[in-house]
């Protein structure tokens, strides 16, 4: 009788055990997901807000009240890259939710600018359209030659295409508090220009397996090969 009760408790021990280790393990999947989504991605996501906020902006000619929005959507864009990669919960969603929010906002964002400077900008107007049209042209270009390769659109994470961004924005700050700095927009121009041909670059050396986590790191290496021989 003895035996039998001790057999049976040892299976509902058993039992027990493996039900705690499935709770377990199913809480932290879903902690993995909450993490995932409710911090970076939501982050990410989140900056979709900004384009209301713009678009009031230049439906109030507040130039001021555009700049805070747009360099409040920069801020959280840096920030949600950080946390992810600190947080090691990259995935391919926040890296596609990261390329389409910057598309969705910032190109908007742009023609606001332009809306809201057209009486600052006078002759500069034209000659500056006339190279973000251009610069467009091309980016469409290299994509096209990253799908041929890639059969997909790539988005290499590469800091070439991130840093015109910082010229960019002090000179929409520079020209709607009338303090026009043009060269900046030259700068930013020519920055973005030599983010897209490393990117072309990329896309024509690297081998079409692989993915966008390490396209960046295709140019670096090739270097370091040559620097060795």
């Amino acid at each position: 009788m003895n035996d039998k009760s001790s057999l049976t408790d040892s299976s509902n021990i058993k039992r027990d055990s493996k039900k705690s280790l499935k709770k377990a393990s199913s809480l932290e999947s879903v902690g993995k997901k909450v993490s995932k989504y409710n911090i970076a991605n939501v982050i990410t996501f989140g900056r979709v807000i900004a384009l209301p906020f713009l678009f009031a902006s230049v439906l109030a000619r507040n130039k001021e009240y555009f700049l805070i929005s747009l360099a409040t959507f920069i801020l959280l864009d840096i920030v949600d890259g950080r946390l992810a990669r600190k947080l090691k919960i990259e995935s391919d969603l926040g890296k596609k939710l990261d390329y389409y929010v910057d598309l969705i906002v910032l190109t908007p964002a742009n023609i606001f600018f332009f809306i809201l400077a057209a009486d600052a900008l006078q002759d500069f107007l034209i000659p500056s359209i006339a190279t973000l049209v251009t610069l467009a042209g091309f980016s469409f270009i290299v994509k096209g030659i990253g799908y041929c390769r890639f059969g997909r659109f790539p988005n290499p994470h590469l800091l070439s295409k991130m840093i015109p961004n910082i010229p960019l924005f002090l000179f929409f700050a520079a020209v709607l508090l009338e303090f026009p700095f043009y060269s900046l927009f030259y700068i930013s121009a020519v920055l973005r220009l030599g983010g897209h041909l490393e990117e072309m670059l990329i896309y024509v050396v690297a081998d079409n397996r692989l993915g966008d986590d390490e396209l960046h790191l295709v140019l670096p290496r090739l270097i370091s090969k040559k620097s060795f021989r």
